[in-house]
């Protein structure tokens, strides 16, 4: 004979009640029946909570368990059980059990009162046998309550069946002995013995059992990181007839496990590497009769990384292009699983400006206003914020540009804006500033054809202020150029003429002159001036003489 142990399918629980009775097992030993359950995790043993159980019948009502009441209340204790022996042997019942205060949903499962009970594989054949003790008119039926034979003093068939094999001749009515052929779920069941008078004595429980279900594998992280720790759940299913006859528990295996850890129905692996990748997992489930599944469908590992190893090639930190030329191509690379989505932005002056959505930067005929720190976003495509990033400064080089020209004295200041002529007066300090735009920063040349003299700036961002004083003098008179250059083709000249305004100063003659009677005399005069000095001659002499003509030289060298 073989024990029975049944568990039964949990019904789900409402909101804010305990889960119902777990892991409901019925022992049947003889004509007593012991009956087993669980208390939930979720349940407060400490307020002295019961659980109450009801028992029917097959036709539907409740029987008397306690003291006329039809229930017992069990104070919860660890095992809960209950034990009873006035049950009919070879009938039918259903067990109810809920927990009290608080309520829980019931748990429900159907049993018969019988300790013989023979499994089956489906597709077998199996013996069947059980005793009697009906001695005159009875059948014996199936659990469809379909006659297999009647015993009228001999045994006769109900109809001829392929279906079920017994002896026709035997005259050992009382030990029924049936074979049933080519075994499947529908033949599960209570087989019984019964008379005319509906009166039940003899029975044996057939269990048709089959493999477990081919289990089903689940991984619980959507998106496994290496590094990350993932469970794998394994969930198959009994099959075993009458539905609902189940074992009380699978065990689980895991195939193409190396390192991971086993609890139940779960495997744990441990911080995930990227050795991982390409391993096949997958599972399979046994019984309490050893019965094997096949395997369930694999789950390969592919474990997700990055964004690692983020550089650019080449590896620049600082690169220098000239205006108009091209940036590039500057390669953003980086390990990723999968693939990475790459972003290049360009920050000028803490101004963010998306250039690109590449993992390759090209700028063509690029501008002044394009200089600033190139930055290489990387972000893995499953989990945004798994980024990294890396930078390169890029100086985008020009020749330089002359933006403005002031000059001054301490009377007046000119700002020159193209060619033209400025006029100051002698003695005065000339102050001349620029502004350059320049990159890199420009070396400043002024020319003139009596004066030659170079200054050279200090760094000072992309504008560029420098002053240069000039004593001013009459000879400095004449073109001006100022040509700015730092390297890169063409520079930029700025030209004016300069104009010095002076007193007449410097006069000089010679001092004796010979001369004759009735002859003319040419008496020359230097003197230093600008514009040009109106003369006046004044005789200091005794006798009288007339200036034919005026010539002054202002000389300016």
């Amino acid at each position: 004979m073989i024990h029975s142990n049944i568990i039964i399918v949990i019904a789900i629980p409402k909101r804010g009640k305990p889960d119902p009775p777990k892991d409901v097992r019925i022992h049947i030993i003889g004509n007593r029946a012991k009956i087993s359950w669980k208390i939930p995790t979720n349940l407060n043993k400490n307020k002295g909570t019961h659980s109450r159980i009801y028992i029917n019948n097959s036709i539907g009502g409740d029987i008397i368990l306690d003291s006329g009441r039809n229930y017992k209340d069990i104070l919860i204790s660890k095992p809960t059980s209950f034990a009873i022996d006035t049950l009919k042997m070879c009938s039918e019942y259903n067990i109810r059990i809920r927990f009290l205060s608080p309520d829980s949903e019931y748990t429900s499962k159907k049993f018969w009162m019988t300790s013989n009970t023979v499994n089956a594989d489906t597709n077998n054949d199996v013996a069947l046998a059980w005793t009697t003790g009906f001695s005159g008119f009875f059948d014996v039926f199936t659990p469809l309550l379909n006659t297999i034979y009647i015993v009228q003093s001999s045994i006769n068939p109900n109809s001829p069946s392929t279906k079920y094999k017994y002896d026709n001749s035997t005259t050992d009515f009382q030990n029924i002995n049936i074979t049933i052929i080519n075994v499947n779920e529908t033949d599960a069941g209570l087989y019984i013995t019964k008379d005319d008078n509906k009166h039940v004595d003899g029975c044996c429980l057939l269990v048709v059992t089959a493999k477990p279900m081919k289990p089903t594998l689940t991984l619980s992280a959507k998106h496994s990181f290496v590094g990350d720790t993932i469970t794998f759940k394994c969930h198959s299913m009994v099959q075993r007839w009458p539905a609902g006859y189940m074992a009380s528990n699978l065990s689980y295996q895991f195939n193409g496990n190396h390192r991971g850890v086993n609890v139940n129905n779960r495997l744990t692996i441990h911080t995930l590497t990227m050795s991982d990748k390409g391993k096949d997992i997958s599972c399979q489930a046994t019984d309490d009769l050893h019965k094997v599944s096949i395997k369930s469908d694999a789950v390969t590992l592919d474990p997700y990384y990055g964004p690692d190893n983020v550089m650019l090639k080449p590896g620049h930190k600082n690169l220098n292009v000239t205006k108009g030329n091209t940036l590039g191509p500057i390669n953003c690379t980086a390990k990723c699983n999968p693939k990475c989505l790459f972003k290049w932005r360009l920050n000028r002056t803490e101004t963010f400006e998306d250039v690109l959505s590449s993992e390759t930067l090209v700028v063509t005929n690029i501008k002044e206003n394009q200089t600033g720190i190139y930055s290489c976003l990387v972000v893995h495509p499953l989990n945004r914020t798994r980024l990294q990033r890396t930078n390169i400064s890029v100086n985008v080089q020009y020749s330089p540009k002359i933006e403005s020209l002031w000059l001054s004295d301490k009377n007046k200041t000119y700002r020159s804006r193209g060619p033209r002529t400025y006029s100051f007066s002698e003695g005065n300090h000339l102050t001349i500033t620029l502004h350059i735009k320049s990159n890199p920063d420009p070396q400043i040349v002024i020319n003139s054809s009596l004066l030659k003299f170079q200054n050279f700036f200090i760094p000072n961002s992309l504008i560029i202020s420098q002053q240069n004083y000039l004593l001013l003098n009459v000879k400095n008179s004449g073109n001006f150029t100022i040509h700015a250059s730092n390297g890169i083709a063409y520079g930029d000249n700025r030209t004016v003429k300069l104009v010095i305004r002076c007193k007449p100063r410097d006069v000089k003659t010679e001092r004796q002159i010979g001369a004759k009677v009735n002859h003319d005399v040419n008496i020359v005069v230097d003197v230093i001036s600008f514009p040009a000095p109106n003369a006046t001659w004044l005789r200091m002499t005794e006798f009288v003489w007339t200036v034919q003509k005026t010539n002054t030289i202002t000389d300016t060298r």
